[in-house]
């Protein structure tokens, strides 16, 4: 005689199943919003310029020019800080790369895409999207793509932008053709030129810069216009808000240095 199913046991089966569906479907699904939350944090997305300090046995640092399809290694001297080497080399650094061993001055090609695939004594901010999409982009280019520069303490600001500019301005910038005024209402003198020297390095066309007579806390874009590919960079790059612009400005594009850049 064959024995009856017991249907207790059935049941048990049926949560059980339903259990391990549940557990793997949440660990699917919480990699999945992990994975969106790195894509949408990404640094590089292919197309846009990035600045990367590389922090290692020598400091230098990477201008990845998407749109020139080229790559310039500044390389400096002694060991600086993130907020130094942009104040330094008038730009906005947007990433880091940290490795006590790293040394860019020998076959730095080689030694990017090492560091870019290497997990081991390697610190980065940068996600692992942008590590795949910078090996890429650092794999193909030829050895007239890669420039290597060699910046000094002893050159003045003057003479570094002129090793700098020709190699990191941003060609949509230069293309979109806006004037850019840049207001210091920070209460800090200077502030205003080194954000200008930044802009004008990124390839922005600075006309003016002027002084506030009242400080303000916050800084940011102000449009006139329109927010297109110069508004979005300028944000993105300075970490700035973005507004309209209520005063009046012969300017295209106004930059509001407020007392949160005093950094």
């Amino acid at each position: 005689m064959k024995a009856k199913p017991n249907p207790k046991s059935a049941s048990n089966l049926n949560l059980a199943g339903i259990f391990i569906a549940s557990v793997f479907f949440l660990i699917i699904f919480s990699i999945f919003i992990k994975a969106l939350f790195l894509y949408k944090e990404s640094k590089f997305e292919g197309s846009v310029p990035i600045n990367i300090l590389v922090q290692g046995e020598k400091n230098s640092v990477l201008a990845v020019s998407p749109v020139g399809n080229k790559l310039s290694v500044f390389y400096l001297d002694g060991k600086v800080s993130r907020q130094d080497a942009s104040h330094f080399l008038g730009l906005p650094l947007d990433a880091q790369i940290k490795s006590n061993s790293l040394d860019l001055s020998d076959d730095p090609k080689g030694k990017i895409l090492g560091a870019l695939l290497s997990y081991s004594g390697i610190e980065t901010d940068l996600s692992i999207f942008d590590r795949i999409r910078l090996f890429l982009f650092v794999q193909r280019l030829k050895s007239e793509d890669l420039e290597t520069r060699v910046v000094s303490k002893n050159q003045s600001f003057s003479e570094i932008d002129k090793i700098v500019s020709p190699q990191t301005a941003d060609r949509k910038i230069q293309d979109e053709g806006l004037s850019i005024e840049v207001v210091n209402a920070s209460g800090i003198d200077g502030q205003g030129a080194n954000i200008a020297r930044i802009i004008t390095n990124m390839g922005g066309n600075v006309i003016l810069v002027s002084t506030s007579q009242s400080s303000t806390e916050d800084s940011r874009v102000e449009y006139k216009k329109d927010v297109g590919y110069t508004v979005n960079r300028l944000s993105n790059a300075l970490r700035f808000e973005v507004k309209k612009h209520r005063g009046d400005s012969i300017a295209d594009v106004i930059i509001v240095v407020g007392k949160e850049k005093e950094e």
